[in-house]
């Protein structure tokens, strides 16, 4: 049972599990002000990753048990109408996270000789693909593992049933390209996949100061020389 708990005067949030019975409780604590601040507050930046879905959820679908502020009907009707808005819109510096993060799981993904670490990524990789999608389309991919799950089913579209379809194939037959194959479709909405030597020309990922080195052939080939000749590098 998830309980919500708002306190009107000022108390730090906190979330505590325990066992009471044959029940397990998850309860959530946030002070009044707090909770107007979120449904209510002007910066609503923080909704583009969205840091407190069980709260807007509790607000939203919760059943009031005791209302002394009288607030339910207010928060209710607040906190569906920012989960029917959808997140903020990802910005260029997150689309281009998510391609260089998703392009380096696919390649260990597929290059990977173990079949059980090869299970471990896809699983990863397929998340990350989800995020991507639900997030290019406005739609919020929760922060569990398990609601990514569930908002990329509930969502109608025809790549998120292809992703969800490519992964169960893999499971069932081993073939990676049957999850490979949905995953760059996805990132090809984004401009594909994003490889090292293109990290470089995104204004969202500057050259480190490494790559400015390696990428310098005066240096690189004085580096290299004394390297052949036996010295330090």
């Amino acid at each position: 049972m998830d309980i919500l708990i708002i306190e009107s005067k000022r108390v730090t949030p906190y979330h505590q599990h325990f066992e009471e019975g044959d029940w397990c409780f998850d309860v959530m604590a946030r002070s009044l002000s707090f909770c107007r601040k979120r449904l209510f507050g002007k910066n609503q930046l923080w909704r583009h990753r969205d840091p407190d879905e069980f709260f807007l959820t509790a607000c939203a679908e919760g059943l009031a048990l005791k209302d002394d502020q009288g607030v339910t009907a207010e928060f209710k009707q607040r906190a569906n109408a920012i989960l029917e808005e959808g997140p903020l819109a990802l910005t260029e510096q997150q689309i281009a996270g998510y391609r260089r993060e998703i392009t380096q799981a696919l390649d260990d993904f597929v290059d990977t000789k173990d079949a059980a670490e090869a299970w471990f990524i896809a699983q990863h990789t397929a998340t990350l693909t989800a995020r991507l999608l639900l997030g290019y389309h406005n739609q919020w991919s929760g922060i569990e593992f398990k609601w990514v799950y569930r908002k990329l089913r509930a969502y109608n579209h025809r790549l998120a049933h292809e992703l969800l379809d490519g992964l169960d194939r893999y499971r069932r037959t081993d073939d990676r390209a049957q999850l490979a194959r949905p995953v760059e479709s996805i990132l090809n909405l984004v401009g594909g996949r994003l490889y090292r030597d293109g990290v470089g020309n995104d204004p969202a990922y500057p050259t480190t100061r490494m790559e400015r080195l390696l990428d310098h052939p005066v240096l690189f080939t004085r580096k290299a020389f004394r390297v052949l000749r036996g010295g330090a590098p």
